[in-house]
């Protein structure tokens, strides 16, 4: 099962990078669907648990790749090779525009580093202790908490402290999250 995991990690990149022209429109969608095929045929022989942390990495990818095959020639992303290769890697967000062009490192917004930095550690933190005193929380507390400390460590944090490295590093990434707060 993990090495047909790591195949069809090294495929996708393979696949975005190598198929000619026409034929990428009629690929985008094989590799949705065969996430979507080893998630059925597959799902008896591991636990839910191990489904969730192999399926969601998996499908997240398979929908990158197949944006990049749909949208993108092979020439384009054989051009863009180290963006998209964040893109398809640790870049949460779906918008591969800002990886077809590096400009020159903008300066670092270190407020909104920081802030995501420490966000994204008491999360983690916070996350710790809830595994620690499951059950001594009561039931009906229990998922609240695991959601606040989620979207503690990846909304508030994780995605402040990536797109601040992005931006840094010359890709003109718009903030992930900006102000979740403010959005109703």
């Amino acid at each position: 099962m993990l090495l047909a995991f790591m195949l069809f990690w090294l495929a996708l990149p393979a696949m975005v990078f190598l198929v000619p022209g026409p034929l990428r429109k009629w690929l985008a969608a094989v590799p949705s669907l065969a996430v979507l095929l080893a998630a059925f045929t597959c799902s008896h022989m591991i636990s839910s648990g191990e489904r969730l942390l192999v399926a969601f990495p998996a499908m997240l990818f398979a929908l990158k790749a197949g944006l990049l095959l749909g949208r993108y020639s092979a020439e384009r992303c054989r051009e863009c090779t180290g963006g998209f290769l964040i893109y398809l890697s640790v870049w949460p967000g779906f918008d591969a525009e800002p990886f077809t062009k590096r400009a020159p490192g903008m300066t670092l917004d270190a407020g909104r580093f920081i802030r995501g930095y420490v966000l994204m550690l008491a999360g983690l933190v916070g996350g710790t202790a809830l595994a620690y005193w499951w059950h001594g929380i009561p039931a009906a507390a229990r998922g609240v908490l695991a959601l606040a400390t989620i979207m503690m460590t990846v909304h508030l944090g994780y995605c402040d402290v990536l797109s601040s490295l992005m931006r840094w590093a010359g890709y003109p990434v718009t903030p992930l999250f900006d102000k979740p707060w403010c959005s109703s």
